[in-house]
């Protein structure tokens, strides 16, 4: 998800990372997009739609699609892993059976795993619905296995989820949990185990993999959501896929009450006569075990559409408008309680657009890409004045990374046919937390302690490391009296106290800082402050060697499972992945998992 903006008629699209940059110059390591390929410009029209198993959106609710990459991994490698760790649980004699955790599995007990065409259909769903909804939960607040058991009704289910940094499938977090399920006897109330008893449960014969990148969402991490299904009933795929890395749209659907912005996107200015595609855009928020909103989907059903001025120009169910007379009218699409609305105006086809205006600067947070407009001021041939789609060029989203300083830059674009420009600012990373790298230091009397560092953790992911010198004041200033301690001839315990400047919007501050002291009995030094010189005020956030910066990773499996209490599951366990299933960490268990 994380790329350079592309372009997407009447649209602006959202990315992320591409390179790293802070305000004041390159720094260690990057963001950088993993996936070749998506530097090219796309229009929607040119991607393919997939369908999901709601095809008319139920009350209240709504079917949008969302873009996104399919990163999956060759799918015969993932299968030849997966039944390897298989044979070998069989083949071990001490790892407890998912469909009875009081007994082992036997070497007889191994089925292989084959990749099913139903199992297949539901990972592709799941993976894209869980990459915005980080939960079990489909999207439209149903449980995950209606997808596979709309296609094979009478069959027990699982679902492994996870989410990590890495454009492929990654399924090795699953089978690490091994040494777990032994130690707890396949409990998954005493650890996140849930996984591995769903990979190894020979009541599955099928399986389907996919990871999904979104392309539109706000998660400010270069990560990918993998989704694996398991099934005891199937049809075995006749041809394994390889490495996957194409875009496309994946339907869903999702409530109204998720929708947070609407736009209504096309032409604003038709000729008499013309006929226009209109298309509702939304921007929707899911909040599970994190928050994640993904912006510009088109919505495919749950709306209608209404003009205000029929005279002017007609508009049908499917968005299709015809401009019949010149004039002014507005165009209307309503979802449940929401509207969006857009004003056309139908001119004679001698009209032009003599000028646009730019419009107004937009603030984002760091490492978040911001909604540039998606329409601006035009000013017609008759003095008319009407909103116009703006269309905006690939702009380095390096800029969007900020540390201890905000930053403006300016994205081009055009609006028909004329220049644009959008001013973007980008606030500064909120400094979440200042801290010593170590709580308390030890010291003869008579000498200072071993040097620290000072870390400061910003809310961009990133902490950056700053060299303290006892006897330095660059960074760090330490208080001389506290560091007088230091010549307790009787040692003891006592604290170092200070403060680190980092410049920032506001000047420099100043951020506490503490350390616990202890000084063994000893000589007291007449030297030992001697090098410490004078307190500067001039600071840098970048300069002086020794400045180290670590970026957070994001790699995370869900630890809710997704009970279903209605399946029988096989062998008459009632659960969803059977007795004593793969629930725990992200797999769908019913009774005997936990959950």
């Amino acid at each position: 998800m994380k790329r350079k903006l592309r372009q997407f008629v009447a649209i602006a699209l959202s990315a992320a990372m591409a390179v790293l940059f802070g305000s004041f110059g390159s720094i260690p390591g990057s963001f950088s997009s993993n996936i070749p390929g998506l530097l090219t410009e796309v229009n929607a029209s040119s991607l393919t739609v997939k369908d999901n198993i709601e095809t008319t959106a139920s009350s209240g609710k709504i079917i949008i699609g969302v873009e996104g990459v399919n990163c999956t991994s060759d799918m015969k490698t993932l299968l030849d892993r997966i039944n390897k760790i298989r044979k070998e649980a069989c083949d071990a004699g001490n790892v407890p059976d998912p469909r009875d955790t009081t007994k082992c599995l036997k070497s007889s007990d191994y089925k292989p795993l084959q990749i099913g065409v139903n199992t297949m259909k539901a990972a592709e769903m799941r993976a894209a619905e869980a990459s915005l909804n980080f939960t079990h939960t489909r999207p439209n607040g149903k449980n995950s296995y209606t997808i596979i058991r709309s296609f094979v009704p009478n069959t027990s289910v699982a679902e492994n989820l996870a989410w990590n940094s890495k454009m492929s499938s990654d399924i090795e977090g699953w089978i690490s949990e091994k040494d777990d399920w032994i130690k707890y006897k396949g409990d998954d109330s005493e650890a996140n185990i849930g996984h591995y008893g769903a990979l190894i449960n020979p009541d599955y014969l099928y399986t389907g993999m996919a990871t999904f990148n979104p392309v539109n969402d706000s998660a400010p991490y270069d990560w990918s959501c993998t989704e694996g299904s398991y099934s005891s009933d199937d049809t075995a795929l006749s041809k394994l896929p390889g490495v996957q890395n194409s875009t496309y749209i994946q339907k869903m659907e999702i409530p109204i009450s998720n929708v947070t912005a609407s736009d209504v996107v096309g032409e604003s200015v038709v000729s008499i006569g013309s006929s226009v595609d209109y298309q509702l855009l939304v921007a929707a928020k899911f909040t599970s075990d994190y928050t994640n909103v993904v912006v510009d989907c088109p919505v495919y059903s749950g709306l209608s559409w209404s003009t205000s001025d029929s005279t002017v120009i007609t508009i049908d169910s499917t968005g299709k408008a015809t401009a019949k007379k010149a004039g002014r009218a507005s165009i209307t699409a309503v979802f449940g309680s929401k509207k969006a609305s857009r004003e056309i105006v139908v001119v004679p086809n001698d009209t032009s657009v003599t000028s646009v205006a730019n419009p107004s600067m937009v603030t984002t947070e760091t490492k978040t890409v911001p909604v540039l407009a998606k329409s601006v001021e035009a000013t017609l041939s008759d003095g008319q004045k009407v909103n116009v789609d703006a269309t905006w060029k690939i702009y380095d989203t390096a800029r969007l990374l900020t540390h201890f300083m905000s930053y403006e830059f300016d994205v081009k674009g055009t609006a028909m046919g004329k220049k644009v420009t959008q001013r973007v600012h980008v606030n500064a990373a909120k400094i979440e937390d200042v801290y010593p790298s170590v709580s308390d230091v030890t010291t003869n009397c008579g000498s200072l302690p071993q040097n620290i560092t000072v870390k400061v953790v910003l809310s961009n992911g990133y902490t950056w490391n700053y060299p303290s010198n006892w006897n330095s004041y660059y960074f760090t200033v330490w208080d001389r009296d506290s560091l007088e301690q230091c010549n307790t001839a009787a040692g003891g315990d006592f604290k170092i106290t200070g403060y680190i400047k980092i410049k920032t919007d506001k000047g420099v501050e100043k951020f506490p800082v503490s350390v616990d002291l202890h000084v063994n009995p000893g000589t007291p030094s007449t030297d030992l402050m001697k090098n410490i010189p004078v307190i500067g005020t001039d600071v840098n956030n970048y300069a002086g060697g020794g400045i180290s910066v670590e970026e957070t990773d994001f790699n995370d499996d869900l630890d809710e499972p997704d009970e279903d209490p209605e399946d029988s599951g096989s062998g008459g366990n009632g659960s969803d992945s059977g007795s004593g299933g793969s629930g725990g960490n992200g797999s769908d268990s019913g009774s005997g998992g936990s959950g």
